[in-house]
């Protein structure tokens, strides 16, 4: 029977990228909905607004920030390590002993 360890969070460069994969998509989404606001409250106030200028300039900032958090945040937290371990294997990590099911002597003798 296995078993599966958790091994606690290793930075990479693996986890990284993924962090910035998803803070550049986050942050394409939030630039469109800015530019978007920004178009709209710019042309109610001023009466003209750029639709496309607004959301370029917030997708090229947003992605950009979204990237740059998304990388940091994964290289700090890292990722998931797993070990794959039998019963045995855990039993004698836990032991710290080669043969956990070796006769062991009791800790009290038995007087004559």
């Amino acid at each position: 029977m296995l078993l599966e360890l958790y091994r606690g969070q290793r930075p990479s460069a693996e986890a990284a990228a993924k962090g910035a994969a998803k803070g550049l998509l986050l942050g394409i989404a939030a630039g469109v909905g800015e530019g978007l606001l920004t178009a709209g409250l710019t042309k109610v106030v001023y009466g003209h607004g750029n639709l496309g200028e607004s959301v370029k300039a917030g997708v090229i900032l947003g992605g950009s920030s979204g990237a740059l958090a998304g990388g940091i945040r994964g290289a700090n937290e890292g990722e998931s390590v797993w070990e794959r371990v039998t019963v045995f294997q855990l039993r004698q990590q836990l032991c710290r002993c080669p043969d956990p099911d070796a006769r062991k002597e009791p800790l009290i003798a038995k007087s004559p």
